[in-house]
């Protein structure tokens, strides 16, 4: 055994291995690649008993879920996690990106903190209450593509049995959030009449258009009050483009648009806002749209779900929220608004950046938090 793993019983030492195992496998999005995490995870659970489904969302690019007890009358608990990573990026790394090397008493590798760590806590604590006996009525729901839209999400919801609570694995440093902002990406396009440099009054420059349209971006407001988890909506001008030739009149330019959502601001009011604000020479296009995730502190589950993590983490834990978007954008609206728990191994300030990396202990303390959630789930429902 590996000396760095000197720190975690001998009982951690399968989820330590299952995350390195699913480092190792390249599920850049694009392209994805996701069905050999899949396969690698559903061989085990099938190993053990478990009936899998398999959902494709396009070939090579599977989702899969797993049910705990499927026979039980009550709302599961559906423990969810993303089989994708970002991109490896041009940078070098330190060591091999796909290594799942351990020093220092960390986990190196592409998706170590966002979020294969998480996954295999997840696994292995579905595969642990599956050796026990356990009645705990719990989905393992591990999906494609959410790195680029909640793809998989999307695919998948409307085939899960009904949810009560859900927990998800993304990297929180073993903090619990409750909610994040919502996210629309917005395409703004001006056309213009193309002529030559040396006579621009013969043109339209369409790239002067935009300027105009994202200087009026700065008084955009909301109107919305901010919200106490989640704070205000933002915007971001992200990229532009334009232009074919330094001597020739732009007859096209687009933008991009980051628009972060709260409860209250609706993508599609949002969208009107900068419409209005644009004025109509800009053609508006939504790339993507999910809602903003924000949950009671006060809910009766979310509390047993502090006490439970703050014991695990032998620390205390205040409800809070994060800045990314998760596959709770489109798994809580759909499921009829169940709580929701985002809590996992990892520092979220090392996602998507060279050099990612997992503390070691993390990855199991999640692990027995996941394995203990569920069965209070099952004791709250008895």
């Amino acid at each position: 055994m590996n000396s760095a793993l000197n720190k975690v019983p001998e009982e951690a030492v399968p989820t330590i291995e299952l995350a390195q195992q699913l480092v190792r496998l390249d599920t850049s999005n694009p392209p994805g690649n996701e069905t050999l995490a899949a396969k690698l995870i559903a061989d085990r659970l099938v190993s053990l008993g478990v009936d899998v489904q398999w959902h494709e969302l396009e070939p090579g690019r599977d989702s899969i879920v797993a049910h705990l007890n499927p026979g039980a009358s009550d709302a599961a608990l559906c423990l969810c996690g993303h089989l994708d990573t970002v991109p490896l990026g041009s940078e070098p790394w330190k060591v091999s990106a796909l290594s799942g090397e351990i020093s220092e008493y960390r986990m190196w590798g592409r998706g170590t903190t966002d979020m294969k760590c998480g996954v295999a806590a997840m696994v292995t604590a579905f595969e642990r209450l599956r050796v026990q006996g356990s009645k705990a009525n719990v989905v393992l729901a591990l999906l494609a593509s959410e790195e680029t839209g909640c793809q998989g999400a999307v695919h998948v919801v409307d085939k899960l049995p009904p949810i009560g609570a859900l927990v998800i694995a993304e990297p929180t440093n073993g903090e619990l959030a409750i909610g994040h902002k919502g996210v629309l990406w917005l395409k703004l396009t001006t056309k213009g009449k193309a002529a030559h440099g040396s006579m621009p009054h013969l043109g339209v420059n369409a790239i002067d258009i935009m300027s105009t349209a994202i200087s009026s971006l700065r008084s955009l407001s909301f109107g919305v009050a901010s919200s106490p988890l989640l704070g205000d909506p933002t915007y971001n001008v992200g990229t532009v483009s334009g232009g074919s030739g330094t001597n020739i009149v732009p007859d096209r330019c687009e933008c991009t648009v980051d628009i972060r959502l709260i409860p209250g601001l609706t993508a599609s009011h949002a969208k009107k806002l900068v419409a209005e604000c644009v004025g109509g020479d800009v053609e508006i296009e939504t790339v993507l749209a999910l809602d903003a995730v924000a949950c009671d502190p006060d809910d009766a589950w979310i509390q047993s779900v502090t006490a439970r993590t703050a014991e695990i983490e032998g620390r205390r834990i205040t409800p809070t929220s994060v800045s990314y978007f998760t596959d709770g954008s489109v798994l809580v609206p759909a499921l009829n608004s169940p709580p929701i728990a985002i809590v996992g191994p990892g520092d979220p300030a090392l996602a998507h950046k060279v050099n990612e990396s997992c503390s070691v202990t993390a990855i199991w303390r999640a692990s027995q938090l996941y394995e203990r959630l569920a069965l209070d789930w099952t004791d709250s429902n008895n």
